[in-house]
């Protein structure tokens, strides 16, 4: 469902107030407010202090997810869970560099993801917009805190695995606990400064847009946040309720709304007019809520100043003269409204004033007209005036965006006086003719021409965004509350990079602008190295990325500084691939009647061309394009294979608009089942640049031991393993993992296994709380073992074992197989607990369902 075209507010607002009693509402949508997270963002990356990369664990029981050296992007707002009943909205952090592993039962990879922002996992929350309580000179701040967030989904887990989303919730909230600094984010800044406009306090709403709920809707997640603003002396409104209030953003290229109710246009116009009307004129504000509004006036129109009318006539030998007086100098103004018709502010007055006159008359012998011999005071009265006036002002935003310029387009006025007996032979009609014309005159030079009334919006805009930022306005219009539509910008005097965040290949080239004069350009990534090597260069603005050939990741994140002349720094994010070419996962492993999916994607362009290569022809894999989706594969292992154990194969990836470029995809296929298992001794204390690898099988007694005499082997990928099983890994990576073989002739059996090693494992060691590849496995009659690998973090951990949430054992158990007999036949559930002296919290793992044999 689209949003509201501004044609369809305008005819809302139309209908009469809709601030429900506050001083002011503002909106921005969705892509303003993420503009401002990005900026923020990547201004704390550049201080690192945003996300440093993270390392750990998330163990379900079902998978092990390994992150290393991952890095989050920029957060996301979305809306299509909000309501104005709250405040909260849907927040996304996109997983954007660094490599995630996935373990399935007995700790076999089944995934690896080499992560680029094209192709990375999502994490996913709910969270709530807070605001800060106002001081002397803020009357707020609206932001929202990532240790606030709830509710965490993400897909580096299926939707319906509840322990994986549950855990990596945990994993990412106590990532968020160890950053008090970067977590943090100012959506809004209300500074409390004297002038029209003094903000006073604030309340925060989330809404949103029209049908942005449906996931296949053009404006999925589509909304804004709302902030419902007090004028100091005011009253805090009422909130609307969903039903009753338009989403504000309307579809026609504005990002934000601003809305002055009508109550605060009015009274700040009718003091403007008061006061050039005179000071005894005031102007009260009369509306219910959510009404027509109008003010209406009181005091008087003074500075009135009307001739008398003076006639003159002869009586025999007398000739005698008679002024006739206007006794007052003001108007009641009883009648005076200001109010708002079609876009149009009227002032409008029509009123019968009752207005006392008096007359003063003599007279004199024609023949001498120096000597006066009567003087006549004693005649006055009352008569009547109908006066009506009609002003029509139009409202518009001047060509700055800062004030709304009120300015009359129209005036009509009629006045009639009537009912006047002034003494014989006064004529009463030219009495009244005189007096009409003098007042017509007074009102023609006071209404005709109001001088233009200027508000200062732009201050109410600079004020809700008192940091870098502030609404610029660009239309203007008065149904009845004011309304104006613009988008959220960087201050002009504040320095802005364009753009901001941008994704290059190897040696690829982006020209950066700055809104001011730039004294000096700096680079780094995010270790805080500056060597060219590593960062690339950049002169007057124009950046070359660094070639990528050696090194270690797929991907490195450069922050471009420029250093204004004026004082001040502008940030960019460039995000540098080793190649033009991604694909995900990088390895991946399928059944032999399985099926799995690659992606596949260029820079700045979908168009790839895949060739599968087959590690043995003979099974005949297959490749074939997803339709109606570019760059997605389904990949088929073939028909079964009796001869091999597993197979390797590869599909290679190119675009003609890259040329030379190469990326490949690996699937591991196991076509014959192991029968032992190879695992990483965590005890050995050799290089670190080598691993020792140990193949454990169970004995005669049901024990999990290892064995001597393998034979060891490199099956595919990087670095190599030499006859005893030291594994010595790469210098640098090609593949990004190794499948290595063991196989032992024990007594006519043979022992058999592989292990696939991620080629980060060495260079980004995982530390977690958490115990790993915790298992409990059914052996013998009314036997089970339990296994797991201690966590890698240096504090000691305490063991306990729950059975069906009770407990079942606990100590400070090795790294080894623990065995207990149960009742055979039985079903149990396990859950392994580790906890630590100095931390109250608890690291479970599990739980995990086992039926003990029968005999």
């Amino acid at each position: 469902m689209a949003n509201n075209t501004k044609a369809d507010l305008l005819q809302w607002l139309a209908g009469g107030t809709r601030t429900y009693g506050w001083d002011a509402v503002i909106a921005y949508g969705r892509k303003d407010a993420n503009a401002l997270l990005r900026k923020q963002f990547i201004a704390g990356f550049a201080d690192a202090t945003t996300f440093p990369t993270m390392q750990g664990v998330i163990e379900t029981g079902q998978l092990t997810k390994t992150l290393r050296n991952v890095q989050l992007g920029p957060p996301q707002l979305s809306f299509e869970a909000s309501s104005l009943d709250e405040s909260r909205a849907r927040l996304t952090l996109r997983i954007v560099a660094g490599q995630v592993v996935t373990e399935g039962e007995g700790g076999v990879v089944q995934k690896i993801q080499e992560l680029v922002p094209a192709f990375s996992p999502e994490l996913f929350m709910n969270i709530a917009l807070n605001k800060t309580d106002g001081g002397s000179t803020s009357a707020g701040e609206l932001y929202l805190d990532l240790n606030d967030a709830y509710d965490f989904t993400t897909s580096l887990f299926d939707a319906d695995d509840d322990a994986g989303q549950v855990q990596a919730g945990v994993f990412f909230r106590e990532r968020f606990a160890e950053l008090p600094q970067a977590r943090r984010f100012t959506l809004g800044s209300v500074a409390r400064v004297d002038g029209v406009f003094e903000v006073e306090s604030f309340e925060v709403r989330t809404q949103m847009a029209p049908g942005a709920n449906v996931r296949s809707a053009a404006n999925f997640g589509d909304g804004a946040v709302l902030m419902f603003i007090k004028f100091r002396g005011g009253k805090p409104g009422t909130m609307p309720t969903p039903d009753a209030f338009r989403y504000l953003i309307p579809e026609d290229g504005f990002g934000a709304t601003l809305i002055l109710s009508a109550s605060s246009l009015l009274t700040r116009l009718g003091e403007s007019i008061g006061a050039y009307l005179g000071e005894g004129v005031t102007f009260q504000v009369t509306a219910a809520q959510n009404a027509l509004v109008s003010a209406k006036a009181s005091g008087e129109w003074s500075h009135v100043s009307v001739d008398p009318y003076s006639a003159g006539w002869q009586s025999g030998p007398a000739c005698s003269t008679t002024n006739v007086y206007d006794r007052l100098d003001s108007f009641s103004v009883s009648s005076l409204t200001l109010s708002i018709d079609g876009e149009k502010l009227v002032l409008a007055w029509d009123e019968t004033h009752q207005r006392p006159w008096y007359c003063f008359g003599m007279s004199w012998p024609c023949s001498q007209p120096a000597l006066v011999f009567s003087e006549t005071t004693s005649n006055s009265g009352n008569y009547l005036v109908d006066l009506a006036v009609t002003c029509k002002f139009v409202v518009r935003l001047n060509p700055a965006g800062e004030a709304i310029v009120v300015e009359q387009t129209s005036y009509a006025s009629s006045v009639s006086c009537s009912d006047m007996h002034a003494p014989s032979p006064i004529s009463n009609a030219q009495v009244e003719s005189h007096f009409q014309a003098g007042i017509q005159s007074e009102v023609k030079d006071t209404f005709e021409s109001i001088p233009d009334m200027t508000l200062p919006i732009g201050a109410l805009s600079g004020l809700l965004f008192a940091d870098s930022n502030s609404v610029r306005l660009k239309e203007a219009a008065a149904p009845q509350d004011l309304v104006c539509f613009g988008d959220i910008d960087s201050n002009t005097e504040t320095p802005c990079l364009c753009p901001e965040d941008s994704v290059l290949g190897a040696n690829g080239v982006e020209n950066l602008t700055c809104n001011v004069a730039v004294a000096q350009w700096t680079l780094r990534d995010g270790d805080g190295n500056d060597d060219p090597k590593t960062v690339g260069s950049i002169t007057a603005g124009r950046y070359q990325a660094p070639d990528m050939s050696n090194a270690d990741g797929v991907s490195r994140q450069i922050i471009v500084t420029a250093h204004a002349v004026g004082g001040g720094q502008a940030h960019a994010l460039i995000t540098v691939l080793k190649t033009p070419l991604m694909v995900d996962p990088v390895f991946q492993v399928v059944s032999p009647a399985g099926r799995c999916e690659i992606l596949a994607g260029a820079l700045n362009t979908p168009d790839v061309e895949a060739r599968l290569i087959a590690h043995w022809p003979e099974i005949a894999p297959s490749l074939t394009p997803v339709p109606d989706k570019p760059g997605a594969y389904v990949f088929a292992p073939g028909k079964s294979d009796k001869v091999h154990s597993l197979s390797l194969d590869r599909v290679e990836f190119t675009s003609k608009h890259h040329a030379g470029a190469v990326s490949s995809a690996y699937v591991l296929t196991q076509w014959r089942s192991d029968t032992a298992t190879i695992i990483i001794d965590p005890e050995w204390t050799g290089p670190s640049t080598q691993a020792k690898l140990m193949l454990l099988a169970t004995n005669d007694d049901w024990e999990l031991v290892p064995y001597d005499g393998a034979d060891w082997t490199l099956f595919a990928g990087d670095g190599s393993v030499d006859a005893s099983g030291i594994y010595t890994y790469p210098e640098r990576p090609e593949a990004g993992f190794a499948v290595v073989q063991a196989i032992l002739d024990d007594d006519g059996y043979e022992l058999r296994s592989h292990l696939v090693i991620p080629s980060l494992a060495k260079s980004f060691p995982v530390v977690s709380k958490y115990a790993t590849r915790f298992r409990v496995l059914a052996v013998g009659t009314g036997g089970i073992t339990l296994y797991w690998q201690r966590p890698t973090t240096q504090a000691k951990p305490y063991y306990t074992v729950l059975r069906d949430g009770a407990l079942f054992c606990a100590g400070l158990y090795p790294p080894v197989p623990y065995m207990t007999s149960l009742e055979a036949g039985k079903t149990y559930k396990f859950t392994l607990r580790v906890t630590y002296k100095d931390d109250p919290q608890s690291y479970d793992c599990g739980p995990i369902t086992v039926t003990v044999p029968l005999p």
